[in-house]
Order: structure tokens, then sequence, then C-alpha cells
């Protein structure tokens, strides 16, 4: 973590990493605050301290679950389930030929949405300049506008191939058809639906957390199915690796909860 100053913000010159917190100082940072409160210090003291080094209260709920917290994606679930949004609309669009990117904002355009939200930009256009809000406004429309219009002559060939072999080894499927793929697709942006409406519960039951965990459960496995896995390399190589590093299975995380 950075802790230049506010005055050197844009000060080039700064040097990030002689004043960078590492991991291990962090974790001194809270014996300290711990201590404080177990000496029973007064709030003001322990806040003061709390504010000059940037901590919360206590370490975060999943600390205890990070492999590597430099690697690790964001804890809260609106940067998770924003992320992984994000890159799952540019995977979805990038597949899609003229045709079916013309379709896709023909249905859109039409779809209906509540009253009270407002009007996004152009998704094909400047997706790109989305915010995380946008993103997620997106995705609980996109179920309803692929089941309008998608079928194989929206796809660009290559990617529509690439799409059924992705998914036959998943699946355990060797035949598996165009509209079987498709439907995977589809079927896959309910999943991820479903499961960002659900992290932005303000309660949790038991049984929500039990279902919850199984949702993100199957929309784990939807991702693997429909998603490229060209990020592994020598520097990742192990999915295991990819499910605590990028967005789109940035949810394994919280399964613990």
């Amino acid at each position: 973590m950075c802790m230049a100053p506010q005055n050197r913000l844009t000060d080039n010159t700064y040097d990030t990493i002689d004043n960078a917190r590492f991991h291990h100082i962090t974790e001194q940072l809270f014996e300290q605050l711990q201590r404080l409160i177990n000496q029973n210090a007064s709030q003001t003291e322990i806040n003061t301290f709390r504010v000059q080094y940037g901590l919360c209260s206590k370490p975060g709920i999943l600390s205890s679950l990070s492999r590597d917290r430099h690697l690790q994606t964001p804890q809260d679930a609106y940067h998770a389930f924003g992320g992984k949004v994000q890159r799952l609309i540019d995977s979805t669009l990038n597949m899609l030929n003229d045709n079916g990117k013309e379709a896709f904002l023909k249905y859109w355009r039409n779809c209906e949405k509540p009253a009270h939200w407002y009007r996004l930009a152009n998704p094909i256009a400047h997706r790109n300049s989305f915010m995380f809000s946008d993103a997620l406004q997106l995705a609980m429309l996109l179920p309803f506008i692929l089941r309008r219009f998608l079928d194989q002559n929206c796809f660009k060939p290559l990617e529509l191939t690439n799409l059924r072999n992705r998914i036959s080894p998943a699946t355990g499927n060797c035949t598996v058809t165009i509209p079987q793929a498709i439907v995977c697709l589809i079927n896959c942006w309910v999943v991820v639906s479903k499961a960002t409406v659900a992290s932005s519960k303000l309660q949790f039951t038991r049984n929500d957390y039990d279902d919850f965990k199984n949702l993100l459960l199957e929309e784990r496995q939807c991702l693997l199915e429909v998603c490229e896995l060209v990020l592994v390399s020598d520097r990742f190589p192990s999915i295991w690796q990819l499910n605590y590093v990028f967005p789109y299975f940035a949810t394994v995380i919280v399964l613990s909860w």
C-alpha cells in the first residue's frame, strides 16, 4: 500500500517502494491496534491510531483466507462482482459479429426497464467507460436481451467454435451442439445476475448464506464453461491461482462466509 501524503500524490519523484507499507508492516500495526484495545485505551486514542495508519477496526473477514493479499481481488462484494461482470460483458460482446452487435443494440434499446433507472450509454461503443453500477445494471438486463435474439448467425465463427470447445470438456459432453452452447452462455448470465442480486442483500439468514454459497458454486462452474482461460501462463500456472487473482472467479473467495 502506498503511503504518499496528500501533497505528494502527483509527485513523480516520490519513492513509492521505499515508502510503501507491506504485508508484514500492516500485520504489526494491527497487533499494535489490538494491544490498545486490550489495554482499554480510550475510543479517541484508538480512532486516532486507526486514522493515522489507515486501518479498519479489525482485519477484514476474509483476510484469513488470503493466499497473497497483493494478488487477491478486492474482498468487498461490490468490487468483486462489478469487476467480474465488466469482464464477462467484454467476453460476451467480443463474441458477436456485426449483425449480432446490431441485434443486441436493437433489443437493448427496446428492453423494458424500471422507470427510475438512469439511461446507459451504448454498451458496444462506450462500455470501457462504464462504472461498476452501469455494468451491474446491464447485467440485470442481459439474460432477457440475449434470449430474444441470440442465435448462431450472431457469432463470429471462430468464437462460436471456441465456445463449444470450452463447454465440451467442462460439461463432459463431447458433442455440444450450437444451440446448447448458446443456452449455456445465456444461462451463465442468468446465474451471474442472480448471484449479483443475492450479494446485495442487506441481511442474510443462515439459509440465505447456504443458498448464496450454492449459487456461487454454480456461477463458478458456468464461468469456467464459457470464459476463455487465456490468462493461464507461467506466472499463474494453476487454476487455483486464477480463482484468487482474476475477477472472473473473484467470488470463489467468499464461499466460507
